[in-house]
């Protein structure tokens, strides 16, 4: 059983002070202890509600605060700040929130951020590595960054050091160690493809190199690769430009003989001794028939006994070598026209170009009338406008013009006549002339 010690004090009279014991009528607090309402028979503690906090003096008493919740209202005095509001994660963010701070020393100090709202950390102290600062080459292999670099390093067995880049910002690689199936596959055909650069050491004479090792290949001072035949050619040879000094030395000619290479051979003249037995010369079997000309001759003694046998004069008597003349031809000779009334109004012997042989007109009037021939499609005539290449005069009651000529007159667009009184005028003659042409 517990007891309530209770002092009392009177005030305006003198009454002794004495302590009085109270024996509580309660049992001792028994309940559950999970949630819900408070057991019968405990001790409760309670505040008030009251919507705004009561205005207090020093000395005087209150009961605790509540909200309207029921939770106790407290002002952290020491230990914490003001203001802060609680949200739930995953809640849209709230609009008032609480300020954060470190400790500086025995000091509480504002942390602060950048101009986008990023924390601002200074990694100088407590972080692996420390500051930012090792962009070179050399870096210790236990050295580390606190923050991330951009740098990208290679290492060397020793250190780390930077990668390096071209002017055109290509990785610069050396592909001497390590490297394989490099550069284009074999039968590529498609454009634009790169490969290695094979390289060859210039050396003013050829170089001397040991079995078993790895050379490059040999280039003499004007960049020609040195190459040795040794197998599907013969060795020797000298390149020589057209028009340029004869040089020391050549490269050995043979012909195939059956199934083998012979030596090609030269007369004591270095003339190249050519035997001409088999078949003599192409369309001229006959020198075969020559003695001068038997199996063994050069082809110089074949030709001089060929001007031997051509040139011969014409036995003598009276028989004719042959008669030389035209022959008559059934095509391909001259075309020929008519026209009964050649009058003012062109008229086309050939619309397109070619040449003309004969030309004959009769002029059935008592003046002399005039043909005007036109290197120009009929239809484009203007006449006494448009000049005539030729102009026949045709006397009155006759005929004119000329006759077949081997060398014909050419018209390179097109052959127009028409028959006027003047050589170059459009008066129309009183009838029209009856005329002839023959072209091609």
């Amino acid at each position: 059983m517990n007891k309530l010690r209770v002092w009392f004090a009177a005030y305006g009279a003198a009454i002794a002070l004495s302590w009085l014991s109270i024996t509580p009528a309660i049992a001792q607090p028994v309940g559950s202890a999970s949630g819900g309402y408070a057991a019968n028979q405990s001790v409760l503690s309670g505040c008030v509600y009251r919507s705004s906090g009561p205005s207090l003096t020093t000395g005087q008493q209150v009961a605790g605060q509540c909200d309207a919740s029921g939770n106790l209202k407290v002002n952290v005095m020491q230990g914490g700040g003001t203001g802060g509001t609680a949200s739930s994660f995953g809640a849209a963010f709230p609009g008032s929130g609480t300020a954060i701070g470190a400790k500086n020393g025995s000091n509480m100090v504002n942390l602060t951020a950048d101009g986008s709202n990023n924390l601002n950390v200074n990694c100088a102290s407590g972080c692996a590595g420390g500051t930012f600062n090792n962009n070179a080459d050399g870096v210790a292999t236990s050295a580390t960054n606190g923050q991330t670099g951009a740098w990208t390093y290679g290492f060397n067995g020793t250190t780390w050091d930077r990668l390096r880049v071209d002017g055109s910002k290509n990785l610069n690689v050396n592909c001497a160690v390590g490297c394989s199936n490099i550069g284009v596959a074999q039968g590529s055909t498609t454009a634009g493809q790169n490969g290695p650069l094979v390289q060859g050491a210039v050396t003013t004479a050829s170089p001397s190199y040991s079995t078993g090792q790895t050379s490059p290949l040999s280039l003499d001072t004007a960049g020609n690769l040195r190459v040795n035949i040794v197998a599907g050619g013969a060795t020797g040879g000298t390149s020589s430009n057209f028009a340029a000094a004869f040089p020391a030395s050549g490269t050995a000619m043979g012909a195939k003989n059956g199934s083998n290479m012979v030596n090609l051979a030269a007369d004591g003249s270095n003339n190249l001794d050519v035997n001409v037995q088999v078949n003599g010369i192409e369309g001229s079997a006959a020198l075969t028939d020559s003695a001068s000309c038997s199996s063994g001759t050069t082809m110089l003694a074949c030709l001089r006994q060929l001007d031997t046998d051509l040139v011969q004069p014409i036995p003598a008597g009276s028989n004719l070598i042959g008669t030389v003349g035209p022959a008559a031809v059934s095509s391909g000779g001259a075309s020929a026209t008519l026209q009964g009334t050649l009058s003012n109004s062109a008229q086309a012997i050939k619309a397109s170009a070619g040449s003309l042989y004969y030309l004959q007109c009769y002029n059935p009037n008592g003046a002399v009338e005039y043909v005007q021939v036109f290197n120009v499609a009929a239809a484009s005539v203007s006449l006494g406008v448009t000049t005539p290449t030729m102009s026949i005069g045709v006397p009155a009651t006759s005929s004119g013009g000329f006759s077949m000529t081997a060398v014909p007159i050419a018209f390179g667009t097109a052959i127009s006549w028409a028959a006027t009184t003047t050589y170059n005028g459009s008066t129309a003659p009183g009838s029209g002339l009856v005329c002839n042409a023959a072209y091609n």
